[in-house]
C-alpha cells in the first residue's frame, strides 16, 4: 500500500510538473500568408496573413534589394517571429538568390548577399540575412480576399499567453484597398515584393 501511495503522488508531481511549464511556456499559432507586400516609397514591408496583417519597418539594405530589378527572383524563409503583449513582432530572414550562371555576382555582393555553395556546378546560391520589427494589426476579410498564393504558406509566430501577458488591444489593419485594386497603407502604395513561388522555413503543409 505504501508503494501504491508513493507511485500516485509521484505520478501528481509529473503532472503538476507538466502544467506549470506548459503555463510558463508562450503559445505559438500558424498564420497562413496570403501576400508579402512592400511600399511604393521603400518604408514599409507587409506580410498579409489570414489572422493578422504584420506591417514591417524596413532598414536600408533590406528596402535597396526589395526595390531591386531582381526583387521577383528572390526566395524569402521566415523564422524565430514573436510578439509581445503590444503587438509588436520581431523575426529573422533570409533571402535566397539562385542562378544558373553567376551574374548579378557584384550587384549582390554590393548590397550584403554571401556567395554560399554551388549546387552541383550548375546553381550559385546567394543568401542575405537580416533581423526586422514591426507592428501586428488584426486582419481585413475583405482584403484578404484579393490575395493568394497557387498553395498555402504558413509562418509560425510565438506570442504571449493571453492568461499571464495580458495582450493589449489589436489595432485595425492600416491597409485598404482602393476601387481600382490598388493596395494602400496611409495613401502609401503597395506592390508585391516577391513572386508567387516563395519558400517559407518551418513551412507546414
Amino acid at each position: 500500500m505504501k508503494k501504491l501511495y508513493i507511485l500516485i503522488f509521484s505520478l501528481f508531481l509529473i503532472s503538476c510538473t507538466n502544467t506549470t511549464k506548459s503555463m510558463w511556456e508562450n503559445p505559438n499559432y500558424k498564420e497562413k500568408i496570403g501576400s508579402f507586400l512592400i511600399s511604393e516609397d521603400g518604408t514599409k514591408f507587409a506580410i498579409v496573413g489570414e489572422k493578422y496583417h504584420y506591417i514591417i519597418n524596413l532598414e536600408n539594405n533590406l528596402r535597396n534589394i526589395l526595390t531591386s530589378k531582381i526583387r521577383k527572383s528572390l526566395k524569402p524563409s521566415f523564422y524565430s517571429f514573436k510578439v509581445d503583449k503590444e503587438n509588436n513582432i520581431t523575426g529573422n530572414y533570409t533571402i535566397y538568390y539562385l542562378s544558373k550562371k553567376n551574374i548579378n555576382e557584384k550587384w549582390l555582393k554590393n548590397n550584403g548577399f554571401k556567395n554560399r555553395t554551388k549546387r552541383n556546378n550548375k546553381k550559385y546560391i546567394y543568401t542575405f540575412s537580416g533581423h526586422v520589427n514591426g507592428k501586428r494589426y488584426s486582419a481585413n476579410k475583405n482584403i484578404n480576399k484579393s490575395f493568394s498564393f497557387n498553395k498555402p504558406y504558413y509562418l509560425k509566430i510565438e506570442e504571449p499567453s493571453s492568461i499571464l501577458g495580458n495582450i493589449g488591444k489589436i489595432l485595425a489593419t492600416p491597409i485598404t484597398v482602393a476601387v481600382d485594386g490598388v493596395k494602400t497603407v496611409a495613401g502609401v502604395v503597395f506592390f508585391t515584393a516577391f513572386a508567387t513561388t516563395v519558400m517559407v522555413k518551418g513551412d507546414m503543409r
